[in-house]
């Protein structure tokens, strides 16, 4: 879940993960604490079916990723529009 976009762009806009050109990412491991982790069960149940899919299938492991991040947007109910910001920050992030 902690590698998943929609939690990766909330460390990136807290900097949580800080990142300059040409460097090592450097992330400050108090600063994790402000990362929310959902407690909802099922959520939880689900993701953590689609990891164990991850570690038994490694060919497929970008579409369980992608299946983990729509449960994400789902749970935070997150629109096309949010969808599309987060996924141009991460991108305009790791270029």
């Amino acid at each position: 879940m902690l590698n998943s976009t929609v939690y990766s762009f909330f460390a990136q806009e807290r900097r949580i993960i800080r990142y300059n050109k040409g460097k090592q990412p450097q992330i400050k491991i108090s600063d994790l604490y402000q990362i929310p982790i959902p407690q909802d069960l099922i959520l939880m149940d689900n993701i953590s079916t689609l990891v164990d899919k991850i570690y038994a299938d490694a060919i497929h492991i970008e579409k369980y990723k992608a299946k983990i991040n729509c449960l994400l947007y789902s749970y935070y109910e997150l629109g096309n529009s949010e969808v599309d910001i987060i996924n141009e920050s991460i991108e305009a992030f790791l270029q």
